[in-house]
């Protein structure tokens, strides 16, 4: 049996993709809005790189949501 651990949880990029379809925002939409190149969001969804945890501030507070929420994804 494998034990679980608090990083098997983390879904950030799936979080922005589900809030980026809700809200009909493009890569480059949310870009413009959040001062966040679109380089970086490129590299997050090809899993190339993470975000830093001062872009998911930014993130959180753009959707209205917690950070938890960002890391862990949506509570239906």
């Amino acid at each position: 049996m494998e034990t679980k651990t608090i990083t098997d949880d983390i879904n950030i990029v799936g979080t922005i993709k589900k809030l980026m379809w809700f809200n009909s925002l493009t890569i480059a939409q949310l870009s413009r809005d959040t001062g966040i190149s679109v380089g970086a969001f490129y590299s997050w969804f090809n899993h190339t790189r993470e975000p830093k945890l001062s872009t998911c501030v930014i993130l959180a507070d753009y959707f209205n949501i917690t950070l938890d929420e960002l890391v862990f994804g949506l509570t239906e």
